[in-house]
C-alpha cells in the first residue's frame, strides 16, 4: 500500500490532487472532483491533522482501499441471491476431501479442527473415512476416522460428529452433505448408525421418516427443501427386505492399478441395513 501511494504522491502522504490522480489513473474513475477527494479523506483518514490539512496518510489510504466501496466483491452477494429451489445437480457445492486431516496426508494428525475450519468457511460437503478400532481396545469402542493405511492419527467418531452437529449450520442454513467412506464390518456399521442418530438427532435426514417420495419425477430434492438437514452420502443396499448384504466399493489401490493397466478391480464391502 505504501509503495502504491508513493507512486502517485512521491511522498509519504496523498494530497487531494494526488488522490484525484490515483482515482482517475488507477481506478479508472471519471469526473473526479476536489470535493470528492476531500470527502474521502474526511471519511477514511484517522488523524486529525490529516483531515484538517486535507491529506491522507498511509493508514487512511489503507482504510480506503479496504473499504466496501473499493471491494471487487458484489455486496449484493453477501446474502443468498440465487434461486435455491432447483435440483441439487444444478449447483456447485463447496466440498472438502479428507476433511479431518489438518496437515499432510501420510502421517499428520486427524482432528475435529478440520471439520470446524471447513464448516466455518462455508463448506457444504465433508468426509468421514471410517475404520474399525484396534482389537486390543486401545482406541475405544467406536469407529475411528483416519486416512487408511497411513500413519495419520485416529479420531473417535463421536468427536467428529459432535463438531459437525455444532457447526453444521453456523454459516449456512442450507443442507450439509456428509460422505461416509465405510471400511468396517456390519457390527461396527450398526454402531455407526446408532452414533449418527443419537449425535446428530433431528438434523439427520432419515428417508423413512420423510413422507415425501423424492424418487418421482414430480419431486426433486433441492437445497431449499432440505434446509438445516444433514444428508448422508455413501453406498447403500438395493431395495429389499434383507438386513445385510453386499455393495461394491472400489479399493483405492485397485483404482490406482486401474489407471495404470486400464483394468478395474472391485472389492465387496458387506453392508448392514
Amino acid at each position: 500500500v505504501y509503495f502504491l501511494m508513493v507512486r502517485y504522491a512521491n511522498k509519504d502522504y496523498l494530497t487531494c490532487e494526488d488522490m484525484q490522480l490515483f482515482l482517475e489513473t488507477e481506478q479508472g474513475m471519471m469526473g473526479v472532483t476536489k470535493e470528492l477527494c476531500q470527502a474521502i479523506i474526511e471519511q477514511y483518514e484517522p488523524s486529525a491533522e490529516g483531515k484538517a490539512n486535507h491529506f491522507m496518510t498511509v493508514d487512511g489510504f489503507t482504510n480506503y482501499l479496504l473499504c466496501d466501496e473499493c471491494s471487487l466483491f458484489d455486496a449484493a452477494h453477501r446474502s443468498v441471491c440465487h434461486d435455491m429451489d432447483r435440483p441439487f445437480n444444478e449447483y456447485f457445492i463447496a466440498a472438502s476431501n479428507n476433511t479431518y486431516l489438518v496437515e499432510d496426508q501420510m502421517k499428520g494428525p486427524s482432528s475435529v479442527d478440520g471439520y470446524v475450519s471447513a464448516l466455518k468457511r462455508d463448506c457444504r460437503f465433508v468426509e468421514l473415512d471410517l475404520w474399525e478400532p484396534a482389537e486390543d481396545g486401545s482406541e475405544g469402542d467406536e469407529p475411528v476416522i483416519y486416512h487408511g493405511r497411513t500413519l495419520t492419527s485416529r479420531l473417535p467418531l463421536t468427536k467428529a460428529l459432535v463438531a459437525i452437529s455444532e457447526f453444521a449450520f453456523e454459516r449456512s442454513q442450507y443442507p450439509l452433505l456428509v460422505r461416509l467412506e465405510v471400511h468396517m464390518g456390519t457390527p461396527w456399521q450398526k454402531i455407526l448408525a446408532h452414533r449418527l442418530r443419537t449425535t446428530l438427532g433431528s438434523r439427520l435426514f432419515v428417508p423413512a421418516n420423510d413422507p415425501t417420495d423424492w424418487t418421482t419425477d414430480d419431486n426433486h430434492p433441492t437445497p431449499e427443501s432440505f434446509r438445516n438437514k444433514i444428508l448422508l452420502v455413501g453406498k447403500r443396499l438395493p431395495k429389499g427386505d434383507m438386513n445385510e448384504g453386499e455393495a461394491t466399493e472400489e479399493d483405492e489401490s485397485a483404482e490406482a492399478q486401474r489407471r495404470a493397466t486400464k483394468r478395474s478391480v472391485d472389492r465387496h464391502m458387506p453392508l448392514c441395513k
